[in-house]
């Protein structure tokens, strides 16, 4: 934290920055499954007045603005309340720090307000989220097989006959990473021990443990028993199915480099829009090239979901969002 904002760590004037932080490791436990190491908190002189940052394995990671004596109001709304235009940190929706003593108004206004903690601790979540499979440490994973073995010996027996713990550790950094949670051990433990029999292919296991795992999937993303879905042109759809390639690493995609600019241009302009609208979409596609698919689109839109027609039957009710559609000759060239 910059030295200007060491009150949001300090009880006697407020400051509730790190019961924040510490009711959000218990949730972070409670979503995803895993112990999120502790969070220590510094003033840094280096740091501009307002901003904070915030380290992973001591590499700065993302950064963010917390001005005293003001709030974050979010919406589109705005333009008659005096303050910083900014955006917010983690989607990037439209907002202004305002004044603290203007935030009835900003709320009658039909914005939404964000008290200065709760902004850090929001950006501190999705960064914790983002990088969750590189928290999962081997040792991790192994206190992990050992609390399943005591009520589950047989089972952990023959999963740890079958797979090597850095082998387990990869399939649950594989679900971490996507947002997965491996809460329900039992299961995936379950799931891998008998796909193991079979192969001990990397991407067959992770596709074996999201299997298993079925509502638990969707659930993150779905509101009001309502999944915002993506859906792919059936054309492109089958480009992608034909493009599959495997390598070493996985399957692959080897689209035609315009197509799959062009598809990747399209399909952010639609989360945006969705995002806009305060919804998390998935994308959506066949079971086959849903890990090669990840794998394009987790670069240019790593909070995007991608999940496959099984997947996505576990939900309620599934609502088209749009379509990301073939590029035409004219289109590519342009």
């Amino acid at each position: 934290l910059a030295v200007d904002m060491i009150d949001l760590v300090d009880p006697q004037t407020g400051g509730d920055l790190l019961d924040r932080v510490r009711s959000l490791r218990r949730k972070i436990a409670a979503d995803l499954g895993v112990v999120v190491p502790p969070v220590r908190t510094r003033d840094r002189v280096d740091l501009p007045g307002n901003t904070y940052a915030i380290k992973l394995f001591d590499i700065e990671v993302a950064r963010g603005q917390a001005p005293p004596g003001r709030v974050l109001a979010i919406g589109d709304s705005l333009d008659l309340l005096p303050g910083e235009a900014t955006a917010e940190p983690v989607f990037g929706l439209t907002a202004k720090w305002i004044p603290a003593e203007l935030a009835g108004q900003a709320e009658i206004g039909g914005a939404t307000v964000v008290e200065r903690s709760a902004v850090i601790t929001t950006h501190l979540a999705e960064v914790v989220r983002l990088y969750a499979s590189r928290l999962l440490g081997r040792e991790d994973v192994r206190m992990l097989i050992d609390v399943v073995k005591r009520q589950h010996p047989a089972l952990v027996e023959e999963l740890t006959a079958a797979l090597g713990i850095g082998q387990v550790q990869r399939v649950l950094q594989a679900l971490l990473e996507e947002g997965v949670s491996v809460r329900d051990l039992v299961r995936i433990f379950d799931a891998l021990s008998l796909r193991a029999q079979v192969t001990k292919d990397h991407e067959a296991l992770v596709e074996a443990a999201r299997t298993a795992l079925g509502a638990a999937v969707v659930a993150p993303y779905t509101v009001d028993g309502v999944l915002p879905a993506i859906n792919l042109d059936p054309q492109l759809e089958q480009r992608m199915v034909e493009a599959v390639r495997a390598t070493e690493d996985g399957t692959v995609l080897a689209l035609d480099p315009d197509v799959g600019t062009a598809a990747l241009t399209t399909l952010a302009a639609l989360v945006a829009q969705v995002e806009n609208e305060n919804r998390r979409p998935v994308l959506v596609c066949a079971p086959q090239i849903r890990p090669a698919l990840r794998r394009l689109v987790g670069p240019a839109l790593p909070r995007l979901a991608v999940l496959s027609y099984g997947e996505v039957a576990q939900a309620p009710q599934v609502r088209s969002e749009g379509t990301v559609t073939v590029p035409t000759p004219a289109q590519v060239l342009a």
